[in-house]
């Protein structure tokens, strides 16, 4: 299983150049924006988005989780993704190199909103292993590990601890479901 929401970060790369950019009240603009999760009353972003920015309308299309990825890709394949789209990390550098994002590092430059020191690590990490900015993030969720400690101490092996990498975690868990396959 994909360990996506370890670092779940949204990347709203087109709504930045809409932000960015003055737009005449006359003109309407229409975007087309997609994403996995319903949009609450209380957090409605795009509401307050569209209450900031009357000149910019939001065509909201709701995509469930479990086909948020694969369905992106086909709508990118296909010539009709949304303009505007949040990304999973793991989905980043395939639009990217598709030149289906434009890198944002010009557009943050002219803004006074914000400076990338304003980032969490884990996005400033992400930056530097793409070479540019390509989203911004909007959230982040913290993601906790549980185990069965009875497991550990039936294989006498020590517990976890803070300084476990994913390598160390692999190492211990890869030989289990392998035996376990086996049954």
């Amino acid at each position: 299983m994909k360990d996506i929401r370890r670092k779940i970060f949204f990347f709203l790369s087109i709504i930045l150049i809409f932000m960015l950019t003055n737009t005449s009240a006359q003109q309407i603009i229409k975007i087309k924006y997609a994403h996995w999760n319903a949009l609450s009353e209380q957090y409605n972003y795009v509401k307050a988005f569209e209450k900031k920015y009357p000149n910019i309308k939001v065509d909201f299309t709701l995509i469930p989780e479990a086909e948020y990825s694969q369905k992106l890709n086909t709508m990118a394949l296909a010539g009709n993704a949304p303009d505007v789209l949040c990304l999973w990390e793991c989905d980043i550098t395939r639009f990217a190199k598709a030149g289906l994002i434009l890198p944002l590092d010009d557009y943050l430059k002219q803004t006074k909103q914000f400076t990338i020191d304003d980032f969490i690590p884990a996005v400033k990490n992400l930056i530097k292993l793409q070479q540019k900015l390509y989203g911004l993030p909007w959230c982040f969720a913290t993601e906790i590990m549980y185990y069965n400690k009875d497991l550990f101490d039936k294989t006498h092996t020590a517990y976890p601890t803070k300084e476990w990498t994913w390598k160390d975690f692999e190492s211990w868990v890869f030989p289990y479901l392998r035996i376990a396959r086996l049954r």
